[in-house]
């Protein structure tokens, strides 16, 4: 693995914190609240593997073209290198329209979906006081949950270099067409992904469910966990949703890719890494406190 990026996987959850402050104290949330918050998370990971569809079609279609520059599917840098900007769009018009599409792109739909569920209606009361209005309110691509979560995949660590679609098809990346064994590889790592995403957002849903059921709230739900259905859930040796995915990506990969990204030990930061950007977003999109005295 390399230096840059194992460094930049510790700095993970430090640089995420600074992209959201959360009010110091909060009310426990309303029916409507919930609702919001359940709907935000799954939306967040619904998104998430929409993008990464959209990038892995794009990727297919050049490896059996044999391309040598893979960069159209890719996180676009501005001229003179990668920054700190989130890229507004890819070179492939196809992944464009697919990510972007004002109607039918994915961040579309999913800041609609947030929208809906979020937004005080009349007699309704669905914003959690811990939300920004535009957060609520925000339909399409410019819902603030939508364009934050597009920094977590593309400009993960502050830079687009170490964006997700680069470090997964490391091979594509350095401008060259994978073998077969590296495009499995690269493509088991996309898939594991995506599913623990969805699969540690249930554990924590169904754990923040609950809690308000019984009472008890969403403080045992959240980092560091102290819930030990939702710790088995994340963390148990066979079922868990972590050790499930740094199976999956090593059976993809008894031979990975000869590319930093995969050094040694690479399934657990690769897991690692995308765990960071989630106990990072989990307070701040499931933020009702029953104390009312939740603070950053």
């Amino acid at each position: 693995m390399s230096k840059r990026f194992g460094t930049a996987v510790i700095a993970a959850a430090g640089l995420c914190l600074l992209a959201r402050p959360v009010p110091a104290q909060v009310t426990d949330p309303s029916k409507g609240e919930q609702k919001c918050e359940s709907n935000t998370g799954k939306t967040l990971a619904k998104f998430v593997g929409s993008k990464g569809k959209c990038i892995s079609k794009c990727i297919g279609t050049l490896r059996k073209a044999a391309a040598t520059d893979y960069s159209p599917c890719l996180p676009k840098c501005n001229t003179g290198g990668c920054s700190p900007v989130i890229p507004t769009s890819y070179s492939d018009t196809a992944t464009n329209a697919c990510i972007f599409d004002s109607v039918k792109g994915a961040e579309a739909k999913s800041g609609t979906s947030v929208a809906k569920a979020c937004n005080d209606l009349p007699g309704k009361d669905n914003c959690p006081e811990c939300y920004s209005m535009a957060e609520c309110s925000v339909s399409g691509a410019l819902n603030p949950w939508i364009q934050t979560t597009e920094g977590d995949v593309d400009a993960p660590f502050n830079t687009q270099v170490l964006a997700f679609p680069r470090l997964i098809y490391c091979v594509e990346t350095s401008g060259a067409t994978p073998s077969s064994t590296d495009a499995k590889c690269e493509d088991g790592v996309q898939k594991a992904l995506v599913k623990f995403v969805g699969s540690k957002d249930k554990c924590i849903s169904k754990c923040v469910s609950n809690g308000y059921k019984t009472g008890a709230g969403r403080g045992a739900c959240m980092p560091p966990f102290k819930d030990p259905a939702e710790i088995a859930c994340i963390s148990d040796p066979v079922k868990g949703a972590g050790p499930k995915a740094v199976a999956a990506i090593n059976k993809a990969c008894p031979t990975p890719p000869a590319c930093s990204s995969y050094g040694p030990g690479f399934a657990n930061t690769f897991v690692a890494s995308v765990e960071n950007s989630i106990d990072t977003r989990t307070p701040q999109i499931s933020c009702g406190s029953p104390s009312g005295a939740f603070v950053n």
